[in-house]
């Protein structure tokens, strides 16, 4: 063994880096210059597969995800790195090994190069900094010999071989992977952003252990280090959590100011005081809705991690799943508790005499400061026949953070454009956000049979037209109704919103999505303005366009009519 206890030590890096968000650029940078780095320090500039170069791109531009940029390689294959994209991740590996029949690299003692050496020069190539990154583990990994020694044997063997830095004692582990067995080393802090990990195999299990921490002999990411990216993402998140003291912070100044507004009512003031505390409250509620949504984004991304991470890796290290519950409990509290703020906040703004907010002291008339309320229920409950829809991105939740908010940017603008060419003003309709899409309902006053068709048409080519400008394509859910709409504190209110909700979540406009790949919009309209408007022939809509379905999901079932953008 060469007076090592392990044999072929060997260190593989792995770099995950966002592609993009604001920190994109300044990771990229940092990747490149490791690269260049490798290529001076290491001699890597060699290809490894002929159809890679060995140089990388100035800037990342509009690469494919699942491709290879790169791949280079020093001259006796010692070192080889390759930089990949992996969906919305970038993802620089490296591994660092001592050539087979090759005494050119070892020592004078005759030892050949193991974790410590790799390790220190690892450290000096990533000397300029990865700050920007999503995470960095390290790999080592080697040999035991046959028979395998007992674990508590081969743990104290892989302690005292490894670097200094990897050393800390940890509780957990060993575990297996088919015919390996690894352990976490190093620090144990759950926002961490590297991760050090050894891996140990048999002699006659080479192709096993690369194929799982370093390469399958192609260019795709290995199942060990796409586990590993998923785990990075999920800390990433913790760290940008960082606890939840803001929205901590935020709940306290909420509940706090509706308090002091409770009190100054009941001392019916006359002052600019609680004008000014219902100006601040009225931020305080746009915050809110804010940061619950991006709370329940966040929730979300912490749910697909886990999900991910099970599907590279059966049973995902307890460390990792324990704190993806644990962070996952603590965004569904937190939020809870704002939500429960933000109702609180709601309901004051609506107790609140609106028509005494901007009087001189003194003006107030008693009379007409107790009416408000009574005016401002009587405009909530009150409920008109309304045109409404929802539309929902397809797997919205699959992108990035930046992602979701590129293509929430561009559902907005699409939503103008189609209310343009129905000459409609946003300020006539009413709508709600639902993160992924959203509600709206159309002015009481319109033409059905106007209507429907200009709707679904523009909607059609508006979004034919964006997809067209843009990489990220976006695929939309639609569901359409008619029905009486009541505005309701917090929203709407009656069985028409719930509704449009169901038909848009349901299975079968789901199925649709994947039965017709091609469009960029696929349909529901309630059988009622089927009814209405397509049944009866009016101009626009062809009924053979129309295939009459049912529309079910939770405790919701209805007859609705699918209609496939062509």
């Amino acid at each position: 063994m060469n007076d090592r206890a392990l044999a072929e030590q060997e260190l593989v890096v792995h770099l995950f880096a966002a592609v993009d968000g604001p920190s994109a650029a300044e990771a990229y940078e940092q990747i490149r210059e490791i690269w260049w780095r490798c290529r001076d320090r290491l001699g890597t500039t060699t290809q490894i597969i002929p159809e890679l170069p060995t140089t990388l791109p100035t800037s990342l531009g509009r690469t494919s995800s699942d491709h290879a940029l790169a791949a280079q390689q020093d001259p006796m294959a010692g070192y080889q790195v390759i930089v990949r994209r992996y969906h919305d991740v970038l993802n620089l590996s490296m591994v660092f090994a001592t050539p087979h029949h090759t005494a050119a690299r070892q020592p004078g003692i005759g030892v050949p190069n193991g974790w410590h050496e790799f390790d220190r020069w690892w450290d000096e190539l990533a000397g300029g900094g990865v700050g920007a990154l999503l995470g960095m583990v390290r790999i080592y990994q080697a040999k035991f010999e046959r028979p395998r020694p007992p674990i508590a044997e081969l743990a104290e063997s892989v302690r005292l071989e490894l670097p200094p830095a990897a050393r800390a004692p940890r509780s957990d582990g060993p575990h297996k992977h088919q015919n390996l067995v690894f352990w976490e080393v190093g620090a144990a802090e759950d926002e961490r952003v590297e991760r050090r990990f050894a891996v140990l195999g048999p002699p006659d299990q080479d192709a096993e252990l690369s194929a799982w921490t370093w390469s399958r002999g192609d260019t795709r990411i290995t199942p060990f280090a796409r586990y590993l990216m998923h785990s990075a993402k999920l800390r990433y998140q913790l760290r940008v959590w960082g606890g939840g003291d803001q929205a901590d912070q935020l709940e306290h100044e909420v509940d706090a100011r509706v308090g002091r507004i409770h009190a100054l009512l009941r001392e019916r003031p006359s002052g600019a005081e609680l004008p000014a505390e219902l100006d601040r409250l009225r931020l305080n509620v746009a915050e809110l809705t804010t940061t619950v949504t991006r709370m329940r984004k966040m929730r979300h991304t912490v749910d697909i991690a886990l999900d991910n991470m099970t599907r590279a890796l059966a049973e995902p290290l307890p460390d990792d799943r324990a704190l993806a519950e644990a962070f996952g409990q603590d965004l569904d509290d937190k939020s809870t508790y704002l939500e429960l703020s933000l109702r609180n906040a709601t309901g004051a703004l609506g107790l609140s005499p609106p028509s005494t907010s901007r009087r001189p002291d003194g003006e107030a008339s008693r009379e007409r400061a107790p009416r408000e309320p009574v005016i401002e229920r009587s405009h909530r409950s009150r409920t008109l026949v309304r045109l409404g829809f929802s539309v929902d991105i397809v797997q919205y939740s699959r992108r990035s953070a930046p992602q979701q908010d590129h293509v929430q940017a561009r559902l907005a603008e699409l939503v103008q454009r189609v209310l343009d060419d129905m000459d409609i003003s946003l300020t006539a309709t009413d709508r709600q956000d639902t993160g992924d899409g959203l509600h709206m309902f159309l002015p009481q006053d319109l033409e059905l049979h106007v209507a429907l068709p200009r709707l679904l048409h523009s909607w059609r080519d508006r979004l034919t037209g964006d997809n067209g400008l843009h990489s990220d394509r976006m695929v939309l859910r639609m569901a359409v109704t008619l029905g009486p709409v009541g505005v309701a504190a917090l929203g709407y209110g009656g069985r028409t919103i719930v509704e449009l909700g169901r038909m848009v979540d349901s299975g079968v406009l789901r199925q649709a999505v994947n039965l017709h790949p091609e469009a960029h919009l696929v349909v529901l309209i309630s059988d009622q303005l089927h009814k209405y408007v397509v049944a009866e022939g009016h101009p626009g809509l062809d009924p053979a366009d129309f295939q009459q379905v049912r529309a079910e999901t939770k405790d919701f079932a209805a007859d609705a009519w699918l209609w496939v953008a062509t």
